[in-house]
């Protein structure tokens, strides 16, 4: 089952698109934080990151350098910037 890493401090979030990717056998894992996210990448080796721009302490660009440095996992970059329309 592909595994897909969550980082994202909007835990309402992880709820959601966990339950969306199960229905396509997707298995999501979700850390609220880089550092937590970070570590998870390492030990849960997943297919794809989720990454969210806007996160506690650490910009997702910043998390986004450090990925890309030990992994070239795919990366989407989620961001609630600018206006909704």
């Amino acid at each position: 089952m592909p595994k897909i890493l969550l980082i994202d401090d909007d835990e309402k979030l992880g709820d959601l698109l966990g339950a969306f990717f199960q229905r396509f056998d997707l298995d999501l894992r979700v850390a609220h934080d880089p550092i937590k996210g970070l570590a998870m990448l390492g030990s849960e080796n997943p297919d794809l990151v989720i990454l969210d721009v806007m996160l506690p302490g650490q910009d997702g660009f910043e998390v986004c350098r450090k990925i890309r440095k030990v992994s070239a996992v795919p990366i989407v970059m989620l961001t609630a910037r600018g206006e909704v329309t």
